[in-house]
């Protein structure tokens, strides 16, 4: 019976984008009854885009501080540390009527005053077109390229490395969508590479100055989406949904004395809604079932309930309430395993006490169960911030965060349950 639904959604899948998609909003599909708070636009107190010929161009360069109590996220001999950061990112977007190019760069240094080698540079760009060919019919492109460094707190960089594991992302997709009546029809295929840096242990023992191989977690991620959705009202639609996926690792590992592969595929089927009720509400929301087969024996297939939803309520004109979940399969760096069901819920409150002062509240929960190891994470994260808009060209931000995992079963590599508080400041300037 697997196989049949696999083979039914590949067929839909694969014949998606080549029927495709629309931007045209009408009756039946816009969602724009309810304004939330971040997205309310206040002409006395946000930036202006600079019109540069055909492009409209928003900018901003940013410096901060932030006190971190963990920098190594551990589980003891905690050190403290001050953050610099310093950066700017920059979008371009076409004037045009139809059809629509945006263009993006940010790039971000956070300098650590006292664990230098803590230190890093954020990359991101991003290029994406979109030709409406018809009223109805439209297509995209899209590439980007990004060079990061992982948080402390994640799980490759809580084993003692001399600095938190660099990657290198770049990737592409192509969308199409097709919008008439009540009907709407949306499909991409999506490829992307990631390649990961060597570390090196600095914990004092055996190993210690002994590279850590990063080398078998690079990988290519091949995802092909597509979701049909029929509009029951001007505010409910109801949808089915697919994706296929294919990850192909650049190279075998050795896991008990044997090479073996971390190539996996799999594919999820979701039926769900979205809607924009007047009782306040706007939500798209859906659940289904999930499998993940492995290329080899040496790690375990996963199948289970896939979840995807995002509710806003809006209480009040200056008030909204965010309420996500997901549970999906991720690759956290383990070498016993590829795999983790990580379950997430999160909350969020925005609120505008002024309309140059806004605060919010976000707490967040997953839990990783590790697939082949007998081993599960629990993580939260809490932050509570706030933007002054002092003008046009002048924003204060703080916030207070803290960030913690609790670690039960079988450790793999040594103690890994930590917490983390960190408390800033910055300013963010546009021309």
């Amino acid at each position: 019976m697997r196989n049949i639904l696999k083979l039914g959604l590949l067929s839909c899948v694969a014949i998606g984008p080549f029927v495709s998609v629309s931007v045209a909003q009408d009756e039946y599909f816009s969602r724009d009854k309810y304004e939330a708070v971040l997205d309310r636009s206040q002409p006395e107190f946000d930036a202006e885009a600079v019109r540069v010929g055909a492009f409209n161009v928003r900018s901003y360069v940013q410096a901060g501080v932030t006190s971190n109590s963990n920098v190594f996220a551990s589980g003891d001999n905690e050190a403290s540390d001050v953050i610099i950061r310093i950066g700017g990112e920059a979008q371009a977007k076409t004037n045009w009527t139809n059809n629509e190019i945006t263009a993006s760069i940010g790039v971000f240094r956070n300098e650590y005053a006292d664990v230098s080698d803590e230190s890093n540079t954020d990359i991101r760009g991003r290029l994406r077109g979109r030709l409406d060919v018809t009223k109805t019919v439209s297509v995209a492109a899209t590439g980007f390229a990004e060079q990061r460094s992982e948080p402390r707190q994640d799980f490759a960089n809580a084993v003692g490395v001399d600095g938190p594991i660099r990657f290198d992302r770049t990737g592409g997709m192509l969308e199409a969508s097709y919008h008439t009546g009540r009907l709407r029809w949306d499909s991409s295929v999506a490829i992307s590479q990631t390649d990961f840096d060597d570390g090196r242990i600095n914990t004092p023992g055996v190993n210690f100055g002994q590279e850590f191989d990063q080398d078998f977690r690079d990988r290519s991620v091949t995802t092909t989406r597509s979701r049909v959705t029929y509009a029951v009202t001007p505010d409910f639609a109801v949808f089915g949904q697919g994706s296929l996926y294919n990850v192909d690792y650049d190279r075998t590992q050795t896991l008990n004395g044997s090479q073996v592969t971390r190539d996996s595929e799999g594919y999820t089927l979701a039926v769900g809604a979205n809607f924009e009720l007047s009782s306040l509400i706007r939500g798209d929301i859906a659940v289904g079932y999930f499998g993940d087969d492995k290329e080899q024996g040496a790690f375990q297939d996963v199948q289970g309930l896939s979840l995807d939803g995002r509710v806003i309520w809006f209480p009040t004109q200056l008030t909204n309430v965010t309420l996500t979940v997901d549970r999906r399969v991720v690759d956290l760096g383990l070498v016993e395993t590829p795999t983790a069901l990580q379950t997430g819920f999160g909350a969020r409150v925005d609120h505008e006490f002024r309309r140059n002062v806004i605060g919010s509240v976000y707490a967040n929960f997953e839990q990783q169960d590790y697939d082949d190891v007998a081993r599960t994470d629990d993580v939260f994260d809490i932050t509570v911030s706030g933007t002054y808009k002092l003008n046009r060209k002048v924003h204060v931000e703080g916030f207070l965060r803290q960030i913690g995992r609790d670690v039960s079963g079988v450790p793999q590599a040594g103690t890994l349950s930590h917490d983390i508080s960190l408390i800033g400041i910055g300013v963010k300037v546009s021309p």
